[in-house]
């Protein structure tokens, strides 16, 4: 029997407060109905066709530069020629999925700061398509290094720009989230309350319904709650028992059916993460990537050999530690203006303390107002 049906057999005894307790409960589950409605329909979608843009894009820029390299290196031409087959093969998983995320982004539920990045996502996304279509071309031409090196530099801003503007949507999203969750809290507060101040209205026959119908809401809530608390705190393995088919059995599955579905994703974006890190570590150049202060967020495995640290030494270490006669230096000062430099030459200091020579590009990493989020830099030894 439905929890209104059970509420409907009291009213004849206790209509005010079975009306009260019906009222709110009938809230608090359209409450529930429109945070679960909202993941399953709007952040779930979203957070899968990015992470399917992430990884598509970063897998064919990685090609592209395998295969520029390859023909940069002067390596055998049915080497070069396998790494193209390689970008043939990756170009066209991009392309189809940055169809897929031009066809969600036209959904009305995107708007305001999220909205305008998904935009950045969309120009960067057609951008990079066509400058990958221009460098597979140029790549079959066998052209000069130079015009190979420009294109492939253009290819890997476009990328950076993409990857950070969709990592700021999955922020907000998960900001949207935390938002549901307090309605959701409001609503069993709401609940809680109702459940609290209608008892004493009621006459002692409805007494015995009232407390068990409210006790076993209250149960199933304060489960949800202590549930929604251990999702909230990454335990996405965590399910709510499933007892009756009511309006909180319905709630229980579709709650444990969005868990499933979240942990599949989390577990698809984690497996994308890696695999970008990986296409990083691959990559033969030292390379670090800073934020908008100066602090190291990410290295690479040939940085790691070059000036022998662990990338675990380097996290959130100020430029400035690495580059110490940094100082003075004006291209220190260009990068706090947002320019980029290149071909400086400068002194890092190795994991044994000793200074590696080495020789300096960096590239701004752009926010959607063109003010700079951090810098992406490549070393070079110097002998």
């Amino acid at each position: 029997m439905r929890i209104r049906a059970k509420f409907a057999a009291g009213h004849l005894v206790i209509a005010l407060a079975t009306l009260a307790v019906a009222l709110l409960a009938a809230l608090a589950t359209r409450t529930l109905e429109e945070a679960f409605r909202a993941v399953s329909e709007e952040t779930v979608p979203l957070i899968e066709t990015l992470g399917e843009l992430r990884y598509t894009v970063a897998r064919a820029s990685a090609d592209a530069n395998e295969a520029s390299l390859a023909l940069v290196g002067g390596a055998r031409p049915e080497q070069v020629q396998e790494e193209l087959d390689e970008l043939d093969q990756s170009l066209p998983a991009f392309r189809a999925a940055r169809r897929r995320f031009e066809a969600l982004r036209g959904r009305p539920f995107l708007r305001g700061r999220e909205a305008r990045m998904l935009e950045i996502v969309a120009v960067t996304g057609r951008e990079e398509e066509r400058l990958l279509e221009a460098l597979r071309a140029l790549l079959h031409r066998r052209p000069p290094v130079r015009a190979v090196l420009e294109r492939l530099e253009q290819v890997e801003a476009y990328e950076m720009t993409l990857l950070y503007a969709a990592d700021a949507v999955l922020a907000e999203e998960e900001r949207r989230s935390q938002e549901r969750a307090q309605a959701v809290r409001e609503a069993i507060r709401r609940t809680r309350l109702i459940a609290v101040t209608a008892g004493p209205a009621a006459v002692l026959a409805a007494l015995a319904l009232a407390a068990l119908l409210m006790g076993r809401v209250i149960r199933a809530l304060v489960e949800l709650k202590n549930v929604g608390l251990a999702w909230r705190a990454g335990h996405l393995d965590v399910r709510l028992p499933q007892r009756v088919e009511d309006e909180l059995g319905d709630v229980t599955r579709t709650l444990n059916e969005m868990a499933a579905a979240l942990r599949q994703h989390e577990a698809a974006l984690e497996a994308a993460r890696a695999h970008l890190d990986q296409i990083l570590d691959c990559l033969p150049d030292p390379m670090l990537v800073a934020d908008r202060h100066g602090r190291i967020e990410r290295v690479n495995a040939a940085l790691q050999r070059l000036l022998g640290y662990q990338a675990a030494e380097l996290q959130r270490r100020p430029l400035a530690e690495l580059f110490p006669g940094a100082g003075g230096e004006p291209w220190l000062e260009a990068l706090g203006r947002g320019e980029d430099v290149a071909g400086v030459d400068t002194v890092c200091v190795g994991g044994d303390g000793a200074a590696v020579p080495v020789r300096l590009a960096a590239r701004a990493l752009r926010g959607p107002g063109g003010e700079p989020q951090g810098w992406v830099c490549v070393l070079q030894p110097r002998s």
